[in-house]
């Protein structure tokens, strides 16, 4: 069974959807109680303030 192009590009905006969705959401969790976002970044965990955060997620939603 083969997909069209569209029927993909369907799943993938929905799928980003999501996924821009949960990270406000864990970005709202970590101002609320107050703790950093655990990110594995460039082979590493990192810890990022959720105002670092937010900022990060704007920039790429503008690119």
């Amino acid at each position: 069974m083969t997909t069209s192009p569209k029927t993909n590009d369907s799943l993938l905006d929905k799928a980003n959807a999501a996924f821009e969705q949960v990270v406000i959401k864990v970005i709202e969790r970590a101002r609320q109680t107050g703790t950093s976002i655990i990110v594995w970044e460039d082979g590493q965990v990192r810890e990022i303030s959720p105002d670092e955060m937010q900022v990060r997620t704007a920039s790429t939603r503008k690119q």
